[in-house]
């Protein structure tokens, strides 16, 4: 069995490497994300997830009255993220938001090429944030000496959910996949109590979208 993605995965080492010099710093991965940063008067932070062909999209601090559509992350998609999770060298970015399940058994979702990784981050409070994820499929295709047969896994991005982060909260954010489809999206609000972590359900809406 072979799989044509391992040509397109030698393609995107050998682009990655020769354009590296000239790729601006993304701002999922950026040194400008440090727990000093974080306001709990004016902020939020939030716990996105990603991996290669699992990216997360966040757009966040959206303000349709100044016609702003929100400041947009991608946790796992951009060039950075992806190489990273397809050479399992990812690292993840913390806050200093408490541990969950989720993080503590982040190795639980690895997959062939593809290391999952969180990113935490400091965003306006009172503003909506839209999020929506995506899983990428790949094309299998199996050969004998007479036969040859092309298994497609089909693409799909889920529905964009919004809330409102309010300010000092912490948010982590857990996209759904069954059967290689994307399901839904929970966020959840992460308090520590007593050294003991909880979570509680956010209800979530339709995404906002500006006139």
């Amino acid at each position: 069995m072979k799989k044509t993605a391992l040509l397109g995965v030698m393609l995107f080492v050998l682009l990655f490497i020769t354009g590296c010099a000239n790729t601006p710093t993304t701002s999922a991965s950026s040194s400008s994300y440090q727990s000093s940063d974080f306001n709990p008067n004016k902020e939020a932070r939030i716990r996105i997830f990603g991996q290669n062909g699992k990216p997360t999209i966040m757009q966040s601090g959206i303000d349709c009255e100044k016609g702003f559509h929100g400041d947009e992350i991608n946790v796992g998609g951009t060039l950075g993220d992806a190489f990273g999770s397809l050479l399992a060298l990812a690292k993840n970015l913390s806050l200093g938001m408490p541990q969950t399940q989720a993080t503590l058994a982040i190795s639980e979702q690895d997959g062939i090429l593809s290391k999952a990784i969180y990113k935490e981050f400091a965003i306006p409070a009172n503003k909506p944030v839209n999020i929506r994820s995506a899983f990428i499929g790949l094309t299998t295709i199996l050969e004998t000496g007479t036969y040859r047969a092309t298994y497609y896994e089909g693409d799909c991005t889920s529905d964009t959910i919004s809330f409102i982060p309010q300010a000092g909260k912490d948010y982590e954010v857990i996209s759904l996949y069954k059967n290689r489809a994307c399901k839904a999206i929970l966020v959840f609000e992460v308090n520590e109590i007593n050294n003991l972590v909880q979570l509680t359900h956010i209800p979530t809406s339709e995404a906002v979208m500006c006139k």
